[in-house]
Formats: C-alpha cells, sequence, structure tokens
C-alpha cells in the first residue's frame, strides 16, 4: 500500500512540471537512473529507493552510458516517467528526455514540432506514450510513427488495411 501512495505522490509532482528548459530535462531524467547490478549470477537493485519502488518499472541489460565504468552493472532499471503535465517541449529539452531508458508519458503535450518529433522518435526506452497530441505535421507524424515504441492517439495512428489486424 506504501508503494501506491508513493507512486501517486511521485507521479503527482512530476505530472505537475509545466515546462522543462534542457538543463531541467537533463537532469530529470539523471534522477531516474537506477543501476542494476550482477552478482553471482543473480540482478540486484534496491527495493528500498523510493524511486524504484514507486515507479513500477522493469530491468534491461542495457548498461548505461555513464556507469562509472564498473563492472558490476549490467543494465538500468527502467522506470517510468510521467510528464503529463508538460505544455511545450523544446528541441534541447527533448534530447534528453529521449534518451530516459524507461517509459515516457507525455499526455498533456497537445503539439509537437517537425524536430521535437524527429528526436523523441530516436527515444530506444520502453514506450514513449503521447496520447494527448493533437498537432504534428505530416513529416512529423511520419517519423514518430517509425518507432513502434510510441503510442499515439487512435487518430494518428497508421490505418491498418481494410479486413487487416492492427
Amino acid at each position: 500500500m506504501t508503494a501506491s501512495i508513493e507512486d501517486r505522490s511521485l507521479r503527482k509532482q512530476t505530472g505537475a512540471i509545466r515546462r522543462l528548459d534542457a538543463a531541467q530535462a537533463r537532469d530529470i531524467v539523471a534522477q531516474f537512473v537506477r543501476p542494476v547490478v550482477g552478482t553471482d549470477a543473480q540482478l540486484a537493485w534496491d527495493d528500498d529507493d523510493s524511486i524504484v519502488s514507486a515507479t513500477c518499472g522493469s530491468v534491461t541489460l542495457d548498461r548505461p552510458a555513464d556507469d562509472g565504468g564498473s563492472a558490476a552493472v549490467v543494465g538500468t532499471y527502467k522506470t517510468h516517467l510521467y510528464l503529463d503535465g508538460l505544455e511545450h517541449l523544446t528541441g534541447r529539452a527533448a534530447t534528453h528526455l529521449a534518451r530516459h531508458r524507461g517509459k515516457l508519458h507525455f499526455h498533456g503535450l497537445t503539439s509537437v514540432t517537425d524536430r521535437v518529433a524527429a528526436i523523441l522518435a530516436t527515444h530506444a526506452g520502453a514506450s514513449l506514450s503521447l496520447r494527448g497530441l493533437e498537432h504534428v505535421s505530416p513529416a512529423g507524424l511520419a517519423k514518430l510513427r517509425a518507432n513502434i515504441g510510441i503510442m499515439l492517439p487512435r487518430r494518428l495512428r497508421k490505418p491498418t488495411p481494410a479486413g487487416g489486424s492492427p
């Protein structure tokens, strides 16, 4: 029960963010990086860490670029980062946010520029949700659709052939 209270609190805090400059975006992504250590054929992470316990993440065996060269670090705990209150996203901020290895949620973002769409399309984390997106150019939409990990509103998803499966 405590984790759900922490989850709501953390999600409420990050969801209240309306604008991020590049430095703030870099810092928030850094705050959500959690290493996974390999010891004796087991994986370990800190269950008592408030970010880990509150973000409902998963484990990836991709080593973080900034792990300090530790041979024990074998992956990253992919945290969920909810930025649902974000109203505007610059290219520089998007560059840092796209490096987040876990799930990203931008449900409050209603429009993106072509540059931001191209940057977000490089996200290789678990998934990136733009479910509130209303305005994007055809070129930007094509970039976003090219990444199968990006969730778009139904009306912006790639049409499926008649009789085909989604």
